[in-house]
C-alpha cells in the first residue's frame, strides 16, 4: 500500500504540470459524492478532469483477450479496454497506465458500466505457498515478495477506482475467482461497503459447453445486471486445479490449458450484453 501512495503522489504532481489537462469551471459537476468518498489524491485528479467528454458506454480494465468488450462493440457500444499485456501505457502499476485508466473511467457516461478483472494469480488458493495470505496478516501476505507487494499495491488502486466510478454515477462489476483472497482485504472490503456493492456467484462453464473447466467467479458491484449473470455449477465439469502442476516443493505452475481458463468465453460477453439491452429497453429501470 505504501507503493501505491508513492506513485499516486508523484502522478498527481505530474498531472498538475500537464498543459493538456482540461480546465474545470464547475468542480462540483465532476463528482456526485463528497470528497471523503475516495482517497484525496484521486479526488484531486477527478476534479481536474471533471469536464471531459463522457462518451463511453463500457470500460474493461484488465481485459485480457477483450472478449467482453468485443461483444459490446458488435452492437455499437462505445468501449475502451486496458491490459498490461498490451503495453506499459495500459499497466495500472505505473503512472501512465493509472492515468489512462482514470481518464477512461471519467469518460464513461452516467449509468455506464466499468468492468474490472484484476490479476488473480497472487490471490488464489493455488498460489498459497507463494503469497501466504491469511486472516492473521490481513491477507497481505507473510514476508511478501515483490510480486505480492505489487499485487497489494494494485488492489489498493482498484479499490479507489470503483469508488471513483460510483462517484461519477457509473455502475461497476468486479470479478474474482471464488477462492481469491482479494475481496477480503481491508481496502477492498471498505470499497465494497461504501459503494453498497452486491455479490453473486457464477460459473463460466454454464455459459459455454466447450469451456475447459467449471471456473467459479465472484461478481461484485453495483450494476443492476449482476444477478442476471448468476449461474449454477454445471454437473461433471473439472475444476481448474486439474491443469495445475505441483512438484511438492511449493512451486506450482500451469500450462496452456490453465491459461485458457483465464479468459471469458464469448458467450459470457453475449450474456452480459443481452442483459444491458434488456435494462436499457426497460421503462422501469434506469441504467
Amino acid at each position: 500500500m505504501q507503493l501505491a501512495d508513492v506513485h499516486c503522489a508523484v502522478f498527481m504532481q505530474t498531472c498538475s504540470r500537464s498543459p493538456s489537462r482540461p480546465n474545470s469551471d464547475d468542480d462540483d459537476a465532476a463528482l456526485l459524492l463528497p470528497p471523503a468518498f475516495m482517497p484525496p489524491w484521486l479526488w484531486t485528479i477527478a476534479q481536474d478532469w471533471g469536464n471531459c467528454n463522457r462518451h463511453l458506454d463500457m470500460v474493461e480494465l484488465f481485459c485480457g483477450e477483450g472478449q467482453l468488450s468485443a461483444a459490446f462493440k458488435e452492437k455499437g457500444f462505445q468501449t475502451r479496454q486496458l491490459d498490461r499485456e498490451r503495453g506499459p501505457s495500459q499497466d495500472l502499476g505505473n503512472m501512465t497506465g493509472l492515468y489512462n485508466a482514470i481518464r477512461a473511467i471519467m469518460a464513461l457516461k452516467v449509468g455506464a458500466l466499468l468492468w474490472l478483472a484484476p490479476p488473480c494469480k497472487n490471490w488464489v488458493f493455488l498460489s498459497m505457498p507463494q503469497h501466504k495470505r491469511k486472516r492473521s496478516n490481513a491477507f497481505l501476505g507473510e514476508h511478501p515478495n515483490t510480486q505480492t507487494r505489487e499485487a497489494n499495491s494494485l488492489v489498493y488502486v482498484v479499490a479507489a477506482l470503483v469508488r471513483l466510478a460510483v462517484a461519477r454515477g457509473v455502475h461497476y462489476i468486479l470479478e474474482q475467482p471464488i477462492d481469491s483472497r482479494m475481496l477480503q482485504t481491508a481496502c477492498m472490503s471498505k470499497a465494497l461497503k461504501l459503494t453498497q456493492a452486491q455479490t453473486t456467484v457464477t460459473y463460466l462453464a454454464a455459459f459455454c459447453i466447450d469451456f475447459p473447466c467449471c471456473k467459479g467467479l465472484h461478481l461484485c458491484g453495483t450494476a443492476p445486471i449482476l444477478r442476471g449473470l448468476r449461474r449454477n455449477l454445471p454437473p461433471k465439469r473439472p475444476s481448474a486445479q486439474v491443469y495445475v502442476k505441483d512438484d511438492f516443493t511449493g512451486a506450482i505452475s500451469g500450462g496452456p490449458d490453465l491459461e485458457k481458463t483465464q479468459h471469458y468465453p464469448q458467450e459470457f460477453g453475449y450474456a452480459a450484453r443481452t442483459l444491458i439491452f434488456l435494462l436499457l429497453s426497460s421503462a422501469t429501470v434506469t441504467f
